[in-house]
């Protein structure tokens, strides 16, 4: 995390397919995508198994992310 001018800023990697659906949901539900991830972070604390990632190492998209 980093802090810029009084507020903390958050910083999440996601596959770039999960970034244009954040949009299209923040779009749709007519929330912020700070607000979302704050929602996001609430659901995986609570339930972690929602956010546990099949293994694509066989895929090369997504070999990288699995080292």
């Amino acid at each position: 995390m980093a802090q810029a001018q009084g507020k903390v800023l958050l910083k999440f990697d996601v596959f770039p397919e999960e970034k244009e659906r954040i949009e299209e949901l923040c779009k749709q539900f007519g929330i912020t995508k700070i607000e979302f991830l704050r929602r996001a972070k609430t659901i995986a604390e609570s339930q972690p198994e929602m956010f546990i990632r099949e293994n694509h190492s066989d895929d090369p998209a997504h070999a990288e992310n699995n080292r």
